[in-house]
């Protein structure tokens, strides 16, 4: 047993942090390094004017460094008094906008700019954009202005989440400009942004440091330098000056001033069967064409991802092929069942025919319209949608079982669903799902920043579920915060997310900012303290955990010999033993935590054979491992027994002390069945019982052990007793009661 010494520790110190919470709304926010500094502050009205109210604090910084600027979405009241120039009317083909309000005599730098636009929820289209800006340098503010046009810029889209939408301007050099008590004015043109909804704009935002933001509401203006040159484009804006060098007919689009057709595309090239240049009256290639815009897909035709092997799906085997080409590409086409051309389009396990039935569907219900031929040879290629070409390919798909995730959240080490843990604690991140045994997960962990893109923390593969510290990132260090994750089985498209999780509050893990380890708990099962037992197998098992960190184990199994294992692969967690010798055995099962914390748990039991008298000495108060704030220490013993087994014995003979009342396990040699081989224990005595017995104790003080007081009586007067122990003891060097009891 031990004393435990009461050490209180003094607070040195209690450190409230202030964390600094951005409000929701009303205000434009100009930072640097992704943090919000708060200096440049606009007032918006999304009306059908803006007008924008210049804040007096300056920002402050080095300004080639860039900014990012955040725009929350919000109504916020129109001042009664606007300030003059700063009336912003709603945005036209070009938009132009004073760079500094002031004039600007020194060096102005380009190089890369970024502006970040809070659109609220993110949109179906939201990663669509493009953005041109002019730079002009001018001798006045005033609309008779002369401008000189200095460079151009491209912005494109690097990023976008549920917060928001960053847009990059590189413009082609990194180039620096001397200015004399001019003015620097951005023209912003040709911009497209589709955010979603309604937020089918740009908001009126300064691209770089100034203290305000000018708008020239009538562009009067005069350009000296700007010459339109559309070059080798044929759609789009001119480079320069924004000017169209032409439209793109229906089916089309321009792309960086090329007219395209529009494609439709697949989840994947292992979705994909084959490609036809366009979607009707096409030529057809292979699926790994690459200049063919319109695929045929698996998922579009059948409706789901295809379960099979992916890593062959092309191959031709059996009767999966579609359709048959005279060439990789521009090619025309012939039905399945002929075999007149030499490149085979084939995917998976498909089992397709040729059906010339009327109507849009196949005859055979359980096959779907892969393509149509206008001639079941040297024909043209429609897809299925196309009904005036009569031949249906029609193919049919074996039902493939598809390892499915249905669900995700987190979980402590106990597989409890948690929605909150303390920094560094160690958590799971479970799937649930259908075929997902055996199959490797991809799980990428993000943290929530409602101001900013999420940011990802770690990514990594695993079976089942796989564990991580709470707040640990890739890059090492740990971070309090709201987190999410997303899991998708390797090879297959779709992400399932904890966001999505039907129970709300299993959505997200709060990680609190202090770190706080519980201990593991040690619990032995299966083997019962105090009872009897033969040289026979028995059962080590155990309920041990820890429900936020893993652990190691270690079994003493009182007779010399000992079984270790971990909390992971579980050796040794569970397993039998068979005893060689009688007696008494104190199993101990010690576990500690990743983290160093320990618990303890002990059983006691009395191994019979078939010819000695054996005796378990059993100290009840105080319980064993338990730690005690006081001197004087009561001992009682009156739990210790003696008994007796006689080969081929239907009993067990009690000779002293409070035996059980029946074995808890059974000879060797019986030969009836589990529980029935267990054996009465005849002949238990009264307390007087314990006069038999003798009891011999020894306490040994903790710091001092060569200071050890004895002690010895028969019956009561020995098994109840008193020790004191003339200082406490600390947990490392525990004092210490040895019982030995005689018959």
């Amino acid at each position: 047993m031990r004393l435990k010494s009461l050490l209180v520790l003094g607070v040195f110190g209690l450190i409230l942090v202030s964390l600094g919470v951005v409000s929701a709304g009303k205000t434009l926010y100009m930072t640097a390094d992704n943090a919000i500094a708060g200096k440049n502050v606009l007032y918006l009205d999304e009306s059908t004017q803006s007008w924008i109210h210049d804040h007096s604090t300056k920002l402050n910084g080095n300004p080639s460094l860039g900014y990012y600027l955040y725009y929350p979405k919000v109504n916020h009241a129109i001042p009664s008094t606007p300030d003059g120039d700063n009336h912003v009317p709603p945005l036209s083909t070009h938009d132009n906008y004073w760079i500094s309000k002031n004039s600007y005599t020194g060096s102005f730098s380009t190089g890369i700019w970024k502006f970040f636009v809070r659109v609220g929820d993110r949109g179906a289209g939201s990663d669509n954009g493009q953005f041109h800006i002019n730079l002009f340098r001018c001798t006045s503010q005033s609309n008779t202005a002369t401008c000189t046009y200095l460079l151009n810029a491209t912005g494109r889209l690097i990023g976008h989440g549920d917060s928001g939408t960053m847009i990059q301007f590189n413009f082609n050099s990194a180039s620096s400009f001397s200015f004399n008590n001019e003015y620097i004015l951005a023209q912003l043109y040709n911009y497209k942004v589709n955010m979603g909804g309604s937020d089918n704009h740009l908001p009126e935002v300064s691209l770089e440091y100034s203290s305000a933001l000018s708008r020239i509401e009538t562009p009067g203006f005069t350009v000296v330098g700007c010459a339109p040159s559309c070059g080798s484009s044929v759609c789009g804006p001119d480079p320069v000056c924004g000017e169209s060098c032409g439209t793109c007919t229906a089916g089309t689009e321009c792309q960086n001033g090329a007219c395209v057709l529009i494609g439709h595309s697949c989840l994947s090239s292992d979705d994909t069967i084959m490609k036809l240049y366009q979607q009707t009256n096409s030529d057809g290639a292979l699926w790994n064409y690459s200049n063919y815009y319109w695929d045929i897909c698996y998922s579009s035709v059948f409706g789901i991802v295809y379960g099979g092997d992916i890593t062959s799906v092309h191959n031709c085997v059996g009767t999966n092929k579609v359709i048959g080409l005279y060439d990789i590409s521009n090619s025309h086409a012939e039905i399945p069942s002929l075999n007149t051309y030499d490149y085979d389009v084939c995917y998976g396990n498909l089992e397709c025919i040729n059906d010339n039935s009327a109507g849009e569907n196949c005859l055979d219900s359980t096959r779907k319209v892969v393509v149509r031929l206008k001639e079941s040879t040297n024909s043209h290629i429609s897809d299925a949608s196309d009904t005036s070409y009569p031949i249906k390919i029609c193919c049919k798909s074996p039902i493939i079982p598809v390892s499915t995730i249905t669900g995700a959240y987190f979980a402590n080490m106990s597989d409890k669903p948690i929605n909150k843990s303390d920094l560094n604690d160690l958590v799971k991140l479970v799937v649930s799902g259908e075929l997902l045994q055996n199959k490797e997960i991809n799980y990428t962990i993000y943290k929530s920043i409602w101001w900013w893109f999420d940011k990802e923390v770690a990514q990594t593969p695993g079976v089942g579920f796989i564990t991580w510290r709470a707040g640990s990132k890739t890059g090492g260090g740990l971070e309090e915060g709201l987190y999410y994750f997303k899991a998708r089985v390797t090879g297959e498209s779709k992400d399932i997310d904890t966001r999505e999780n039907e129970n709300v509050n299993l959505r997200y893990l709060e990680v609190t900012p202090n770190e706080n380890n519980q201990p593991p708990v040690a619990r032995i099962t299966g083997l019962k303290d105090r009872q009897i037992y033969f040289l026979e197998k028995l059962n080590f098992s155990q309920d041990s955990y820890d429900e936020d960190d893993d652990f190691t184990y270690i079994w003493d199994l009182g007779n010399g010999e000992t079984r270790a294992g971990n909390s992971i692969s579980l050796e040794n967690y569970h397993f039998d033993y068979t005893y060689t010798t009688p007696g008494q055995k104190d199993i101990i099962l010690t576990v500690t935590d990743s983290r160093g914390l320990t618990d303890r748990d002990k059983v006691s039991i009395l191994i019979l054979d078939a010819t000695s008298e054996q005796v378990l000495a059993y100290i009840s108060k105080p319980v064993w491992d338990e730690f005690i704030i006081k001197k004087e220490i009561d001992f009682n013993a009156t739990l210790s027994y003696a008994a007796q087994y006689i080969d081929k014995d239907t009993s067990v003979n009690c000779l002293a002390g409070p035996c059980p009342s029946k074995t808890e396990g059974c000879p060797p040699e019986s030969t009836l069945p589990f529980p029935s081989c267990k054996l009465d224990v005849i002949n238990i005595p009264g307390w007087d019982g314990l006069n038999d017995l003798y009891f011999n104790w020894t306490f040994i003080n903790g710091l001092f052990p060569s200071i050890k007081k004895y002690y010895g009586a028969a019956g009561i007067s020995g098994a109840i007793t008193t020790a004191e122990y003339d200082n406490p003891a600390v947990p490392s060097k525990p004092h210490k009661a040895i019982l030995k009891v005689t018959y």
